[in-house]
């Protein structure tokens, strides 16, 4: 028998949302199973970002999160402002002329409450989803769909960490704070690169 390998997966999760979607019409209980997929395709996703910032290294304790919330603190404690910091990067790979490496910034704070969202209809079966009122149905189907739309560009991987000197350490950290614009930093890059940057560390996904 020819199984289908079953990716697990950011894109894999994701992926099988996306399928789960085309035919839930003809038997609406396989929204459940698109909202679980959701779910695991979120936690895989923060779990291949904690993972990259750690080259790969994980700790025990860190290799058995699974949680979106504790993924999140994990990633926190290692970038504190880790979306500026792709923005940040982002305007490193566009003043090397890698403009095509643009790393879709994830918003940590949406991709939590989507996750608790879908969470709540695990098990809402107990609550008679079959009952004569839809609206819970349609309520869910527009989750999911929400869902899977937000997450299309994150779950199609470019991840980026660059080396930066100390001088560019000072630069970011104007630029998280806000003392500084994406046109302050264009304008220092074009300066004096290699002043603020060491390397680059690329990788591209599925």
């Amino acid at each position: 028998m020819d199984y289908e390998r079953y990716r697990s997966d950011a894109y894999g999760y994701w992926d099988r949302s996306r399928r789960g979607l085309n035919d839930f019409e003809l038997s609406r209980h396989k929204l459940f199973y698109v909202a679980y997929e959701l779910r695991c395709a979120i936690e895989a996703f923060l779990y291949d970002y904690l993972s990259f910032i750690h080259d790969g290294e994980l700790t025990k304790k860190l290799n058995r999160l699974y949680s979106a919330k504790d993924l999140k603190a994990a990633i926190l404690i290692i970038e504190p402002s880790f979306e500026k910091r792709i923005q940040f990067d982002n305007l490193i790979h566009e003043s090397m002329g890698f403009s095509v490496v643009n790393i879709s910034v994830p918003d940590l704070n949406r991709l939590g409450m989507i996750y608790g969202k879908l969470g709540k209809y695990m098990h809402i079966q107990k609550e008679m989803m079959d009952d004569d009122d839809l609206k819970k149905w349609f309520d869910l189907e527009s989750l999911v769909k929400q869902a899977q739309e937000y997450l299309h560009d994150l779950v199609h991987p470019q991840k980026a960490r660059v080396k930066l000197t100390d001088e560019g350490i000072k630069l970011f950290t104007k630029y998280a704070h806000n003392q500084l614009d994406d046109a302050g930093v264009r304008k220092s890059l074009s300066i004096g690169f290699k002043k603020y940057v060491k390397g680059t560390t690329l990788l591209f996904g599925s």
